[in-house]
């Protein structure tokens, strides 16, 4: 059976859909990457930072498969935040050996679900001004 973990990260467990807005997109073929950029709420983060507003850069990569979904077409998102699933159906059901060392991630936004099978994945961020 599925189980959601937080992911630990520089801003701590990211566990809030609300925190997160998604500006953009972008998928490289070649490399096998997934970029997602927007702004995010600091008082979500851990430690808090109450009143600001981050930029962050979030990248997989490595990745085998990725489904977007806005969540209005959604009965319910699986979690919220930035979370790992553990003991995955659609890991599972992938060939080959590799799959051993991909990981399935879920982002989800206040608008939209993001799930991700990937290697390893590198999240970047900045205070906006």
């Amino acid at each position: 059976m599925q189980k959601y973990q937080a992911i630990c990260t520089d801003l701590g467990y990211l566990t809030e859909a609300q925190a997160f807005y998604l500006d953009e997109i972008k998928f490289d073929y070649e490399l096998s990457r997934l970029t997602l950029k927007g702004e995010m709420k600091g008082e979500f983060c851990q430690p808090a930072r109450p009143e600001q507003w981050l930029d962050y850069e979030l990248s997989f990569s490595d990745i085998s498969g990725f489904k977007f979904l806005d969540l209005d077409m959604t009965e319910e998102a699986p979690c919220e935040g930035f979370q790992e699933v553990l003991a995955s159906d659609w890991l599972a059901t992938m060939p080959g050996d590799s799959m051993d060392e991909q990981r399935h991630l879920i982002f989800v936004s206040n608008d939209d679900v993001i799930e991700v099978i990937c290697h390893a994945f590198d999240l970047s961020w900045r205070i906006q001004e």
